[in-house]
């Protein structure tokens, strides 16, 4: 396992244990960076009781990869977050809502402060990241306009 791709699956089972104790609401892990990390934190998740939502998405180096979405059930006053995480994922693809709120919003699930989440959305990867967590390859003006 080379370097990067073990970083990422120790940060992964650090997310794992934080959405566990109830530390985090949500986690995402992607078989593209990982596919170990994303078929242990999908295990673990499975049999640890937790929410647990497979979902095939587009990853920064523009492929699709299956992806585990993973809540905790005693997290936000009995929120899926992870079913809620999807459901996001879904409205940005269909155009119901723009990269900046799918940015806002995935930010807040995941448990980032709002001075982190604001910094990242002004950022050259949130404007160009073409993974589906981030908005996906297309950038519409109106998003710059608000900068």
């Amino acid at each position: 396992m080379e370097n990067t791709e073990r970083k990422y699956f120790d940060d992964a089972m650090c997310d794992y244990a934080d959405v566990y104790d109830g530390d985090k609401p949500l986690m995402i892990v992607s078989s593209g960076k990982s596919a170990l990390a994303y078929e242990t934190v999908a295990m673990l998740a499975e049999r640890s009781n937790l929410n647990l939502v497979l979902k095939v998405l587009r990853c920064e180096d523009g492929f699709l990869h299956e992806h585990a979405l993973v809540s905790s059930k005693s997290f936000g006053k009995g929120v899926d977050y992870s079913l809620a995480a999807s459901r996001l994922l879904d409205e940005a693809k269909a155009g119901e809502i723009n990269r900046g709120e799918l940015q806002y919003y995935l930010g807040r699930m995941l448990g980032y402060e709002l001075a982190d989440i604001f910094e990242f959305m002004g950022s050259a990867v949130a404007r160009n990241c073409p993974c589906d967590c981030c908005g996906g390859a297309f950038v519409p003006e109106s998003y710059f306009d608000s900068e």
